[in-house]
């Protein structure tokens, strides 16, 4: 789905959540990334990333903001899955087992991006949207492996189920251990 809130616009936001927290394959994101950085040439942004990073910028100190920074979005992002609300309206189509996402061109009036026209750079945006349906031929096939849990923690890295659940399942697992040790 392409959505446009303001018309000259200088960034790209990809909302990913859909109904229950479910999420389009890594492949997508990574496509239309891929797609929005090198034919629109605008920033990409996860949703509400913007927003914390000015916060990171104001209260934590130069050498520890990039760490912060990714640990803040990672929050961001676990959080809006626990709560399973829907970001955009591609969320339709995720409730019927369709890979979908959403990129809203906005303005985010980041440093030294230029604002592009929405009205000139329509064939742009056409191609884009051309580029990822035909690329989604691609995405389905019988053996492709690609993850649909995950977690972003920013708009080049992200954290496989593979990373995650062996530290949760400890967690889990000791405070069992308290339990009954404390019960016994």
């Amino acid at each position: 789905m392409l959505e446009s809130t303001q018309v000259p616009f200088d960034a790209v936001e990809l909302l990913l959540d859909g109904h229950d927290g479910q999420l389009p394959k890594l492949d997508m994101y990574w496509l239309l990334k891929y797609y929005a950085t090198n034919w629109i040439r605008a920033p990409v942004f996860l949703h509400n990333q913007h927003a914390s990073g000015l916060l990171v910028e104001r209260f934590v100190p130069l050498w520890a903001r990039a760490y912060v920074h990714k640990l803040a979005t990672l929050v961001q992002f676990g959080w809006r899955q626990a709560r399973g609300l829907p970001l955009g309206a591609h969320a339709a189509f995720k409730a019927c087992g369709v890979d979908a996402a959403t990129m809203r061109l906005t303005r985010h009036a980041v440093a030294g991006a230029e604002a592009v026209d929405a009205r000139a750079a329509q064939r742009q945006l056409g191609d884009l949207l051309e580029l990822s349906v035909r690329s989604c031929n691609a995405l389905i096939e019988k053996f492709h492996h690609s993850f649909f849990l995950y977690l972003q923690s920013g708009t080049e890295s992200f954290v496989t189920i593979e990373q995650y659940i062996t530290p949760l399942a400890a967690m889990v697992l000791s405070l069992l251990l308290q339990v009954c040790w404390g019960v016994g």
